[in-house]
Formats: structure tokens, sequence, C-alpha cells
């Protein structure tokens, strides 16, 4: 659903994508990429919106403008809506980054898990065996260290014949990469086409 928003919704409603707009403001009014998506220059931090108040600015200008056309002259130039950008570009970083480190865990148990996969003997094995030790009989163990007979079973890592093998790689652990890959990317794509400092902190605590 995030993506449909982002890819399909966001498009036919005309937002572009909010790329690095803004994330130079510091160097405006002189400095690179200081021209927003509107054509104008950045000039201060005062002029920077989300999408949804800066199209909103943009409306009530252009309506006016309908309005009174014989004024739009004057209001083109006393109405200032803004530029759509990014409030804080090292916010929205840091934010992509911790993200991340939550979906990584993730991604090194899956790859732990082919390794597994890939190091086991190709051959059947049994994984259950019923140890008891001999130092004395079961009886007098399960007496002295108040064990019962589940305690005595011991599960281990032994061989895997190939179909098994080629199963767990395609029930298993492609479904779970193919699912991160998408987590990731459409995570990072949300928090990447967050400008507000606040949205994007809010939106980065859902997605851990």
């Amino acid at each position: 659903m995030i993506v449909q928003e982002e890819e399909v919704m966001d498009r036919f409603a005309g937002q572009m994508s909010l790329c690095n707009f803004g994330a130079l403001i510091d160097s405006c009014p002189d400095g690179p990429n200081c021209v927003g998506p509107g054509g104008t220059n950045y000039k201060d931090a005062g002029r920077v919106y989300d999408y949804s108040s800066w199209v909103t600015r943009n409306f009530v200008r252009d309506s006016l403008k309908q309005l009174f056309p014989d004024k739009a002259d004057i209001i083109h130039e006393s109405i200032d809506p803004g530029e759509y950008g990014l409030e804080n570009y090292w916010v929205r970083f840091v934010c992509v980054f911790v993200f991340m480190m939550s979906v990584m865990s993730d991604l090194r148990s899956t790859m732990d898990m082919a390794y597994i996969i890939y190091s086991v003997p190709t051959e059947e094995g049994m994984w259950v065996e019923y140890c008891v030790p001999t130092w004395a009989s079961k009886e007098k163990i399960k007496e002295f260290q108040e064990k019962s007979e589940l305690d005595f079973v011991r599960f281990k890592i032994a061989g895997m014949p190939r179909p098994w093998k080629i199963f767990n790689v395609v029930a298993v652990i492609i479904p779970k990469l193919w699912i991160w890959k998408t987590t990731a990317q459409n995570g990072v794509m949300f928090l990447m086409e967050t400008a507000g400092i606040e949205d994007v902190i809010v939106n980065v605590t859902a997605l851990t």
C-alpha cells in the first residue's frame, strides 16, 4: 500500500519526487541546487513547505488570479506560495540509517540460515539424539538432578538430503530475501519522500 501511495497516487496528484530539494538551503540563494520545483529560489528556510502545504498555497494564489484576472500580476507578486523541499537533510539521513539498522538483523538471520543449509552434509542424518550420562544410572540421575525424560533429548545439526535443501532454499530462503528486499526498499522510499522533520521521525519510529 505504501508503494501504491508513493508510486501511483502521488503521481496522479502531480507530486514530484522529493529527491534533495532544499537540501543545500544553507548555501542559497547563490549556491547550487537552490531552485525548487516551483521554479523559484529557496532564498531561506522560511519558504520551504511540505507538499500538502505548498500545493494548497499555490491553489489559493491561482484561485485568486482566476477570480480577479485584472489583478493577476499584483496577486502573483504579493502572494508567495514558497517552495517544496526538505526541512533537514541530515535528519532524513539519520532516520534512513536507523531504519536500515533495524532490518539488517533479519537479513543476517536469513544469511545464517542459508550458510547452515550450504554447510551441512548433503546426506540424511539424525537431528535429535537421546543422551543419558554414563556416570550413574538414569533413575539416579533423574532423582538427583530432578530431570525428566525430555531433559535427555538433545538437538544437533546433522546432514540434510539434497531435496530438502532445495525445498528450504525455494520455500524459505528466497521468500525471506524477497520480503526483506521489498520491506527495505519501500521503507527507504517512504522516508526519502517525507519532507518534515517531525514527520520523518514519527515515520521511522513506526517503521522500526
